[in-house]
């Protein structure tokens, strides 16, 4: 984690990833990608569904997306709507807001889980219900997959009937949706940071705070690849690290210059877990988040 605090330099402190990894990316400066004035970006509120407020206790508000399926191809006017879910704390709040950027890739955001953290960091909290998934248009849904697998649950997953039924449901969804005139190529990490992104400049955010859960871990180390400058901090539940890009690597191991005045932390956690299994449980052993 990162602290920054008015006229210092951050302070630098590094927590287990299986907790949480949390930085604060104030003062860098990175190339970010240019937007292309023309392309159609639009939010609009709407009626939050039904399933959402039945789980969320606190005061929230809704409204949908539109941005291009594919930022790659301007030629295409072929758009998608993402749900986007801004829970208020009991008490108004100007502070920067949490952005929560999904959980686990592929799955709907756990709306009632997520929620109580308005009340608990006392910011809104802004969900967006990344591109395919839950209430976003349209939805890469594969009821041919699911059929197969409410079927054949009891077979091994090496036998070769069920992976050939498997691998012709996968073909027919994936027939079915480019019959549509969906983009399947589009659906990815890169175009949901975009997402985010946009969001963030419809909402007129300067900066916000940066939360995933599990495999949506991946959207936020895109964001933070290419529009580094509006995250405040990133929070990172149960992340699933990049492997081979040594650029980002280095990006996440040192955010920001550090002056010579800076502190820097890096625990060891290996170190920390066996001091606590040899503890006194009198005396608990305590670390810094």
């Amino acid at each position: 984690m990162i602290r920054h605090t008015r006229n210092r330099r951050p302070t630098i402190l590094w927590l287990p990833s299986v907790v949480a990894v949390t930085l604060v990316t104030v003062g860098c400066t990175v190339t970010d990608n240019k937007s292309d004035p023309d392309r159609v970006v639009e939010y609009a509120s709407t009626v939050c569904p039904a399933d959402i407020s039945a789980v969320i206790v606190a005061d929230a508000t809704c409204g949908y997306l539109t941005v291009p399926e594919n930022r790659g191809r301007p030629e295409s006017d072929q758009t998608v709507k993402l749900l986007v879910t801004r829970i208020q704390p009991p008490e108004p709040s100007t502070k920067e807001p949490m952005f929560v950027a999904g959980t686990d890739l592929g799955s709907s955001s756990d709306y009632g889980g997520i929620a109580p953290l308005a009340q608990r960091v006392g910011r809104d909290v802004i969900l967006l219900a990344p591109r395919g998934s839950g209430h976003s248009e349209p939805a890469l849904e594969c009821p041919e997959v699911e059929k197969v697998g409410d079927g054949d649950l009891a077979n091994p997953t090496d036998d070769p009937v069920t992976r050939t039924a498997f691998l012709d449901a996968v073909g027919s969804c994936h027939r079915r949706l480019t019959d549509a005139g969906v983009d399947v190529s589009a659906y990815n990490v890169t175009e949901m940071a975009a997402d985010a992104e946009d969001l963030r400049q419809a909402l007129d955010i300067d900066t916000w705070n940066v939360i995933t859960y599990g495999t949506a871990s991946r959207i936020a180390m895109e964001m933070l690849r290419t529009a580094p400058e509006p995250i405040r901090t990133m929070t990172l539940d149960s992340p699933e690290l990049p492997g081979t890009d040594q650029s980002l690597r280095r990006r996440l191991r040192l955010p920001c210059p550090i002056s010579r005045g800076a502190r820097v932390f890096r625990p060891r956690p290996q170190h920390r877990g066996q001091q606590t299994s040899h503890a006194d449980p009198r005396r608990p052993a305590t670390g810094r988040s």
